[in-house]
């Protein structure tokens, strides 16, 4: 389940199969399915929905993904000098 901002049953968001979509989970029970939303407490979206297609999806390792939050981290260094300002966004998760 999804929730974006201005979403009816009438209007419905243009989500297709592979999109990356920026969410919070709001919900996530074992006898239910998860359910993210797309919008904050006020309703709004903010940062929160479809992602652009400018970006990169990377799957790793969640000690990584913990690292990563260092900004001493020599990583981001590396990544900043080569490609200051061309990546739009990058989601590093993985779970479980």
């Amino acid at each position: 389940m999804l929730a974006f901002e201005g979403a009816t049953k009438k209007q419905k968001p243009d989500v297709q199969v592979g999109d990356c979509v920026y969410a919070r989970l709001l919900n996530a029970h074992r006898e239910m399915e998860p359910e993210l939303v797309c919008i904050d407490s006020y309703f709004k979206a903010g940062k929160l929905g479809i992602l652009p297609n400018e970006g990169f999806l990377l799957n790793i390792s969640l000690p990584l993904t913990q690292s990563l939050l260092d900004i001493e981290n020599p990583l981001l260094r590396s990544i900043g000098k080569k490609y200051l300002m061309k990546w739009h966004w990058v989601l590093m998760a993985k779970c479980g």
